[in-house]
């Protein structure tokens, strides 16, 4: 019973509060650029939770496994790549630091979460640098292109967008 817990509580917290740092990640930049940004955590319907500044957060209730940043159309490319890179970087630094508390003695159920954030993030990382198109068993991300390759398409990109 208490592995059930243990899982609830990192599917239903630690997951959906990991891809929010994350794309808080992407949110940064643009915030210190001046620019407006929403977060969607989950899907359909969000429901505006947030608001400081430019900033805006809404989430979706019981469709929380995924997460969105709007990124500006009118970045310049070095923009636009930090923008990008922004979350892939958090998400490298919560794999470190959840590697870390990992190993600290503070009881197993904190070894519990910290590993089970350690392996999403990880997953999180490889999942958002690889330069792909998600496929339809991404669920949410299902079409959309990864951090990874929009990266790519910038560095490519002559113009100020892609």
């Amino acid at each position: 019973m208490e592995l059930v817990f243990g899982y609830a509580l990192g599917f239903l917290v630690l997951m959906p509060l990991l891809t929010l740092m994350h794309e808080l990640g992407h949110a940064i930049p643009q915030l210190c650029m001046k620019k407006k940004v929403v977060i969607d955590l989950g899907g359909s319907s969000p429901i505006p939770i947030i608001k400081v500044s430019r900033l805006f957060i809404r989430i979706a209730p019981f469709s929380i496994f995924h997460g969105f940043c709007s990124i500006s159309s009118r970045l310049l490319r070095v923009g636009l790549v930090v923008t990008l890179l922004g979350g892939p970087l958090v998400t490298l630094l919560l794999a470190m630091l959840l590697n870390e508390l990992r190993m600290v003695d503070a009881g197993q159920w904190f070894t519990f979460l910290a590993s089970f954030g350690f392996y999403f993030t990880v997953f999180q990382l490889v999942f958002t640098l690889a330069p792909i198109k998600y496929p339809s068993f991404f669920g949410g991300y299902s079409g959309t292109k990864s951090d990874g390759l929009r990266i790519l398409e910038a560095l490519r990109c002559n113009e100020s967008t892609p």
